[in-house]
């Protein structure tokens, strides 16, 4: 039981991590076409997450007792979803197209999302 939720947690921390980077690197490439340019972005970039419990504290800032060890510095991403700056889309684990990116997966799903992003 206590690997388990070492374990979740330990998934839910990758996501927030990474959800901050992507973050990060959209505001500098929004800024960088907004300065080299002057490109206007009126739409929320969309960034797709699979992990329920990084989409909830990117939307709601729901930090519980659970999430209260994240750094300062990630609470950025609740501040750019409620200016609008983002959009987080949850996006169903068995539908994530960048798993082919980042896990090793069965032949099925591997040919799957390969088929979907027209690689090959």
């Amino acid at each position: 039981m206590v690997w388990i939720i070492l374990r979740v947690q330990k998934e839910f921390n990758i996501s927030e991590v990474a959800l901050s980077e992507a973050v990060t690197e959209i505001l500098f490439l929004r800024n960088l076409c907004n300065e080299m340019f002057d490109l206007k972005f009126n739409k929320p970039i969309k960034i797709y997450e699979d992990n329920s419990g990084a989409v909830a504290i990117a939307r709601y800032g729901n930090f519980t007792k659970n999430s209260k060890h994240i750094e300062i510095q990630f609470h950025y991403v609740n501040e750019n979803y409620q200016a609008k700056i983002i959009e987080i889309v949850k996006v169903d684990s068995n539908n994530n197209l960048a798993d082919i990116f980042t896990k090793a997966l069965n032949r099925e799903k591997f040919l799957n999302n390969r088929e979907k992003l027209n690689l090959l």
